[in-house]
């Protein structure tokens, strides 16, 4: 599509596009006012499902997602003082090991997941494995997986766990209260703010061009923690800016109930929703095993492993107090190891249902 047609497309999209919006900032409003956990996200996440549910089709910024994980991102590296970046390292051994099993565990209720929702054994990996949704989307378009079924699915858990998780995680007296934000003792600069900005479309940029998947949020991430740790803060993060970023992903996850799309697959989302409560219970069970044998803390561990998304298992630690920058390096390293591991994954993956007959991809041997 050219530019005009593109810049016709937005004015006439545009109306629509800031109902939803609206629409969504009323219901964060009224769930802040309500003590709902998450409230911007929740708000928005449960505004726009209603609206896609009712055949409204709501319309979303096509970035709107990336710049809130941008939001997130900044945000979550000013808390990573060096004691906290020291923490993490030190705990690199149980990451990589939790990662691991939480993979495993995906990959095996994979099985049930491809008989009881008649999906081929490949698209039932990529939508268990705990990833995100527009990643592993990309990665089954990329070996011949069905992206749709994977980004519903995926995008589907993660729907289901944010809304159940943090109610249930403050309806049990969770509130880890582990450690102060590096960002809470950093004070507000305007300037600051807009250069840590700056910073952050640098690395978008950059790591985007070098084929990071990901980098509205790994990019942001990785620079403004490596500047915290070495002491260089430049801003806080505004109150009204985390609101706003929760809105965008609360959004982009309810515009996944498309009502005619739910319609055509009730097989899927029925075992997406079984398989889901299993894979929740696993990881559970692994959180348990790991603090048991670590002694870390199992309210934050229990986070850490949780197959949700990135940003939203990140934004959940931060509202009930636990250790962010140890919830957000869990997840990091899982999907840093999902896409290191992907094309082995396929070629096990190819093995199991074809008896190999489909080789290992190329990247495997890069």
């Amino acid at each position: 599509m050219n530019p005009y047609a593109l810049l016709r497309s937005a004015q006439r999209d545009a109306p629509r596009v800031a109902l939803t919006y609206a629409i969504a900032g009323v219901a964060g409003y009224l769930a802040m006012r309500l003590s709902v956990p998450l409230p911007w996200m929740m708000g928005a996440l449960l505004a726009t499902a209603a609206q896609a549910l009712s055949g409204f089709r709501p319309s979303v910024l096509p970035v709107g997602r990336r710049v809130g994980q941008m939001m997130i991102a900044i945000g979550v590296g000013l808390t990573f003082t060096q004691d906290a970046a020291l923490a993490v390292l030190s705990n690199l051994p149980a990451m990589t090991a939790a990662a691991i099993l939480t993979m495993a565990a995906g990959a095996l209720i994979a099985q049930l997941l491809a008989r009881a929702a008649r999906i081929d054994q490949l698209t039932a990996v990529m939508a268990s494995v705990p990833g995100g949704p527009a990643d592993m989307a990309n990665l089954a378009e990329r070996y011949g997986g069905d992206p749709l079924t994977v980004a519903l699915s995926q995008t589907f858990r993660i729907a289901l766990i944010v809304t159940c998780i943090p109610p249930a995680m403050i309806l049990s007296g969770i509130d880890g209260h582990q450690e102060l934000s590096a960002a809470a003792i950093i004070p507000f600069n305007l300037l600051g703010l807009l250069g840590l900005g700056l910073i952050a479309a640098g690395a978008i940029a950059i790591l985007g061009r070098i084929g990071l998947v990901n980098a509205w949020f790994l990019g942001p991430l990785i620079v403004i923690s490596a500047m915290t740790a070495g002491g260089i803060r430049l801003s806080s993060m505004p109150f009204a800016l985390v609101a706003i970023a929760q809105v965008l992903l609360g959004v982009s996850l309810g515009t996944t109930f498309d009502r005619r799309f739910l319609m055509r697959s009730p097989r899927l989302l029925a075992a997406t929703l079984v398989c889901s409560v299993l894979l929740l219970t696993a990881c559970g069970g692994i959180a348990l095993a790991i603090s048991a044998l670590t002694g870390l803390p199992l309210a934050s561990l229990a986070i850490a492993l949780a197959p949700g998304g990135l940003p939203e298992m990140v934004l959940t630690a931060k509202v009930l107090h636990l250790g962010v920058p140890m919830v957000t390096a869990f997840h990091v390293e899982r999907v840093v190891l999902t896409l290191l591991l992907a094309p082995y994954i396929v070629a096990a993956v190819a093995w199991w249902t074809r008896r190999g007959r489909i080789p290992v991809p190329q990247e495997a041997g890069d």
